[in-house]
């Protein structure tokens, strides 16, 4: 009798032979960065190929360099925070990190699409993914001096390669392996960041894309301050998503829904809540009917629960390579991820009267 389909001992077969680890097991949960966070580094809307944005007197480009490809979203994003999550595993366990990741295409789909059945059009969205982050390119400038200013090039994938099983009924990809660039492994490595479980990742994730940024930007802050009220003003806030309604139009929809999901929800409630205030001289009130937009901020305060604990996977001298690129790299983090004169600590504004 004659079978068709791809059978168990194919597969093992196949794995053997390529080296596959997708039968590997599936991590306990994702890994989030501060810097990421609090940057404009994936589009919130699908089909767009060029985003140019200005964040604290450094002005960010991300296009794709590939004809019919756009740049990532946020859900894309989620591929890097497992791939975070994967390192971090192996130097968990005492191996040795490296930016080449095998992983299995149905824990992505897993994280991204919430489990259930999977299908053909799944594994096909996996790809259009890795396409998006390894086509992209994104271009950072900022001034280091009176008359000199510093652009950085970088990406987040190198390359991606699958092994695919070829069957009677079709093509079945058993082993999926992704290279991080240089840049990227450095960033995860060596940023600051913190781990979620899975299950808590998909319940803050679920929201709209603009909801889920809003909160990680505001989460980020607050950690930042170790736990002292923040005042972020709206218009930072709507960079940073990036959000691409005007400022009236982001306060009206996107920072409404979201202050009203944060509330609704326990998983982000436990670490923070947020409120609209209005910037006066005397300091900031609760916001009460209409005041000019650019007065008006977002106060985020501590929930009941601790923050989320602060690591750095390796310390630099583990890392090796070139130090001066790490140093620029690391350099312009820290530029882009200061909160300038935009959001301010109940201290830092004591400080300043």
């Amino acid at each position: 009798m004659t079978t068709t389909g791809t059978t168990s001992k194919q597969r093992e077969q196949a794995t053997r032979k390529t080296g596959s680890q997708s039968g590997q097991p599936i991590v306990a949960g994702v890994r989030s960065d501060l810097h990421t966070m609090l940057l404009p580094m994936f589009a919130e809307q699908n089909e767009i190929h060029d985003l140019e944005t200005v964040i604290d007197g450094c002005r960010i480009r991300i296009r794709s360099h590939d004809a019919g490809v756009r740049i990532p979203t946020f859900m894309d994003q989620k591929i890097m925070m497992l791939l975070a999550a994967h390192i971090r595993d192996v130097i968990q366990s005492g191996g040795q990190p490296t930016r080449h990741i095998n992983i299995d295409r149905r824990e992505v789909i897993d994280l991204i699409g919430g489990g259930g059945s999977t299908g053909g059009s799944d594994y096909r969205r996996v790809t259009e993914r890795l396409q998006r982050l390894h086509s992209t390119k994104i271009t950072a400038e900022t001034a280091i001096s009176a008359d000199v200013s510093r652009r950085r090039h970088f990406s987040w994938i190198d390359a991606f390669e699958e092994d695919i099983l070829h069957t009677d009924k079709g093509k079945e990809v058993i082993g999926l392996k992704i290279s991080l660039s240089v840049d990227a492994f450095r960033w995860i490595t060596q940023g600051d960041g913190f781990d979620m479980t899975r299950e808590r990742f998909k319940s803050i994730t679920s929201a709209q894309s603009s909801c889920s940024r809003i909160y990680a930007i505001c989460l980020a802050n607050l950690i930042y301050a170790k736990g002292e009220d923040v005042y972020i003003q709206i218009e930072d806030l709507r960079l940073r998503v990036p959000s691409a309604d005007t400022l009236k139009g982001f306060k009206k929809r996107p920072l409404s829904k979201a202050i009203e999901l944060i509330s609704a929800s326990p998983d982000m409630s436990r670490y923070l809540s947020v409120s609209l205030v209005r910037k006066t001289e005397d300091g900031f009130i609760p916001l009460d009917g209409r005041a000019p937009l650019e007065s008006v901020y977002i106060r985020v305060c501590k929930g009941p629960d601790a923050l989320p604990s602060i690591n750095k996977l390796l310390p630099l001298s583990e890392t090796g390579g070139d130090t001066r690129s790490l140093s620029a790299a690391e350099s312009l983090v820290e530029l882009l991820t200061d909160r300038g004169s935009s959001a301010f600590t109940d201290t830092e504004m004591a400080d300043m009267s």
